[in-house]
């Protein structure tokens, strides 16, 4: 059975350097553009820790154009942390108060682990979380048909096969 592939993108390190400084480094958008033509994903989401609230998404709006253009592709969903912490509740059995009870409880694995399983929120999906700050593993869910595909950016991501 085939899966919506869906990429989750970091946004420190991954598609510029920190959060206000807007440049896009060659290097991160050869990583990026390697990735999605390898991939091929349906949908594309910033999927940051840094985007905090509804005003950061604003922020990063300003920018998004541009961001979009070095890339050469378009965000679905811009994920913020607040709208996380809500779905998270939601989800799962874990209740997390505010973001710093998310920041040091709930990694963006974690996350993405325990909405797959405990919520079984990812049916047919195949998601690739490309991030400088992970370690890379893939999680299988055979009975909703997930694969969660966990990649950092130092990897050498020419050789990386989905």
């Amino acid at each position: 059975m085939s899966r919506q592939r869906t990429l989750l993108l970091d946004l420190e390190e991954t598609i510029i350097p920190v959060f206000g400084d807007w440049f896009v480094p060659s290097p991160y958008a050869d990583n990026i553009k390697t990735v999605v033509e390898k991939f091929k994903p349906h949908k594309i989401e910033l999927f940051s820790w840094a985007i905090y609230n509804q005003a950061d998404v604003d922020k990063f709006n300003e920018h998004r154009a541009y961001i979009e253009s070095e890339l050469d592709l378009t965000f679905n969903c811009i994920h913020d942390i607040a709208s996380l912490i809500t779905l998270y509740n939601r989800s799962t059995s874990v209740k997390i108060i505010d973001t710093l009870d998310f920041f040091d409880f709930v990694t963006k694995e974690r996350f993405l682990f325990d909405m797959a399983v405990k919520a079984k929120h990812y049916p047919n999906e195949h998601l690739l979380l490309l991030d400088d700050a992970v370690s890379s593993h893939r999680i299988v869910k055979a009975d909703t048909n997930t694969v969660i595909d966990v990649v950092n950016t130092a990897d050498n991501l020419s050789l990386i096969s989905f």
